[in-house]
């Protein structure tokens, strides 16, 4: 598995997941994971391979992610980088 810059977005399709360090993506992946988005903004497949960005899919699944945890305005945002997502995760882990 590669060595990530952390923390990490684990991104099933309708779900993200924030990684603050490398004990917890063992708990964490699962046959669901897609991709994941490491702090550095390199996409990576389930295997830790890097791939081309997915950032349409990144931010379809932080959508869904945070309606799931109750924030309304969730289709309104405009997220135009991956830093903004990262922060949106954040946020919402508070």
């Amino acid at each position: 598995m590669h060595e990530f810059c952390y923390p990490i977005l684990l991104v099933e399709p309708e779900f993200t997941d924030l990684l603050e360090e490398h004990k917890e993506l063992g708990n964490a992946l699962n046959d669901k994971v897609e991709f994941i988005v490491d702090s550095q903004f390199n996409y990576y497949d389930a295997d830790g391979k890097q791939i081309e960005a997915r950032f349409a899919q990144l931010v379809s699944a932080l959508k869904h992610t945070l309606s799931h945890e109750g924030h309304c305005c969730s289709a309104k945002m405009q997220l135009t980088n991956e830093a903004q997502v990262f922060a949106a995760m954040k946020e919402m882990i508070g």
